[in-house]
């Protein structure tokens, strides 16, 4: 076993033997599992679970990693959920919707209760969200900022501090009323960061399955919520980062008893080894090159985004093994689309190619243009391959391009600006076509100056109106040649969320693991 395997072993085991580390995983979500075994006949009392990259903050109004977003679903409960595609009640038991689709009103369960044990009520929607806009966020904007800024008088809300379009008439009833209609709301809101908060000196309670009892920027440990109706399998769940690379030593060989892998694949290691075991899903993250369009920068002409583009699809399409060659996960096929397949927007494969394709022409011009005007490009990943392929290709990069640490990258991506390139990657919304408006949009949740481009965030805007479903595909393939035309970033491709567990401790009834509302299968010990 090499040395990076046992220094982050020996690193685990002061992490776990210390209590002041914590966090709970994507696993705690009672209902979806078959005969839930409870606390008391759960054998094992605790989990211990690794991830690949630090998740950032765990406060719902400051939520900006998908990382945190799949951990957040354990603590906090909004109003619906997107089970699989489809909307299910949360913290609301019920909703209807105006003709127009501009106002929903929700029935509050005021029978949840917060870990601190006081009930749940429509007006903790209305404070925490009010409250969360007011906080400095630690992405570009405001992580609530893609649903509210569209309700009734949002323009208000910097002098008023009140969120006019956001109603509590009754302990149990929730009124959204937005300026325009709004298709997709209800997916929207089933973000774990529009959760109902209860604020408690230097804590952040909600109503789910456990508690956060310790956070560190790469350690967490979390106990059950003794207050919630879904009760977590496990007295205590502990999560740190360590190394895709070590997973399947760390977790066969007990340190961890499950890694997710956000996009690395163990099919063949998990069919060798009997203590080990995978669950897979649909694609659930898309890989990008970010490019800084911002004005003075390099890439501001569009014509070098667009032959930058064009490079990277001769260069995956020269390799066999195209992305991977490159440094990207196994199994991510090369595709230049941001839409999946079955989603509206989708353009036929032979004009994607020739929009691309158009541009090669032009890269000559990109690597004469990078000899005075060299691109710094970063990546937060282990391999530097790519970067390495850009020099070899004749492009010139700055002294200090390379690999940083994943909040390096992510500080870049949001508050610093100073890198070209960076390798990126952020959440696949496989439901309504409106889910590029999180990355893409002007007021989009974990979008960047960077990779703004109005075009694009017009049409989004636009498309955020429609309500006749037939008009969806129609509009939403003019996103989709905006995006190859304005190039906010080089679009790779998409991977799929695995877990890799350790069977010998571990059960589930599940054999897929779905990432649609950052709901995944819950484990119980053996």
């Amino acid at each position: 076993m090499g040395t990076s395997v046992e220094t982050t072993k020996t690193t685990l085991r002061r992490v776990f033997a210390r209590a002041v580390v914590s966090a709970i995983t994507l696993l705690a979500i009672p209902l979806v599992l078959k005969g839930s075994a409870t606390m008391g006949t759960n054998s094992i009392t605790t989990l211990r679970v690794g991830f690949p990259v630090p998740w950032g903050s765990l406060t719902p109004a400051l939520q900006h990693t998908r990382f945190a977003d799949a951990l957040m679903a354990n603590v906090y409960e909004p109003l619906v959920r997107n089970r699989l595609g489809r909307i299910e009640p949360e913290a609301a038991l019920s909703w209807s919707v105006s003709h127009d689709r501009a106002k929903y009103t929700f029935k509050i369960d005021v029978e949840r209760r917060f870990s601190n044990g006081d009930r749940l009520t429509a007006g903790h929607f209305k404070k925490a969200w009010e409250e969360g806009l007011k906080r400095a966020p630690k992405s570009s904007n405001s992580s609530l900022s893609d649903v509210l800024y569209r309700t009734k008088g949002f323009e208000s809300f910097q002098k008023t501090g009140v969120l006019d379009g956001v109603r509590a008439p009754a302990i149990d009833v929730l009124e959204i009323e937005f300026a325009a209609p709004y298709r997709s709301a209800l997916e929207d809101l089933a973000g774990n960061r529009y959760a109902a908060v209860v604020v408690q000196g230097d804590e952040t309670l909600g109503t789910g399955a456990y508690v956060v009892e310790h956070e560190a920027e790469d350690a967490a440990r979390f106990r059950p919520n003794p207050h919630s109706r879904h009760r977590g399998l496990f007295k205590e769940v502990t999560v740190v980062v360590a190394k895709a690379q070590d997973a399947m030593d760390l977790v066969t060989g007990g340190e961890i008893d499950a890694f997710y892998t956000f996009g690395r694949h163990w099919f063949e290691e998990c069919e060798k080894n009997p203590n080990a075991r995978c669950l897979s899903g649909p694609e659930s993250a898309h890989q990008s090159l970010d490019l800084n369009g911002l004005p003075g920068r390099f890439f501001a002409r569009p014509e070098r985004r667009k032959a930058l583009q064009a490079l990277v699809w001769s260069l995956f399409s020269a390799k066999e093994g195209g992305p991977q060659t490159f440094g990207f996960s196994p199994g991510l096929r090369f595709d230049p689309q941001f839409y999946l397949p079955f989603q509206a927007g989708r353009l036929e494969e032979s004009e994607v190619a020739t929009r691309v394709k158009a541009h090669e022409a032009d890269i000559e011009e990109l690597k004469r243009a990078t000899q005075t005007q060299p691109l710094k490009f970063i990546t937060g990943r282990d391999s530097t391959a790519l970067i390495d392929a850009f020099r070899t290709a004749g492009l010139r990069l700055t002294a200090d391009s390379g690999k940083v640490s994943p909040k390096e990258s992510l500080e870049e991506y949001y508050k610093r600006h100073t890198a070209d390139v960076i390798i990126g990657g952020f959440s696949v919304w496989n439901g309504d076509p409106d889910g590029a408006y999180h990355i893409l949009g002007a007021s989009g949740a974990i979008t960047s100056p960077m990779i703004q481009r109005p075009t694009v965030s017009a049409l989004l805007e636009e498309g955020r109106a429609i309500v006749n479903l037939e008009e969806l595909d129609p509009h939403y393939q003019k996103v989709s040649r905006a995006i190859l035309e304005e190039v906010p970033f080089v679009h790779v491709g998409m991977v799929s969320d695995q877990i890799l567990y350790r069977r010998d401790r571990l059960e589930t009834d599940e054999d897929l693991l779905s990432r649609s509302g950052n709901v995944f299968h819950l484990f119980r010990g053996k």
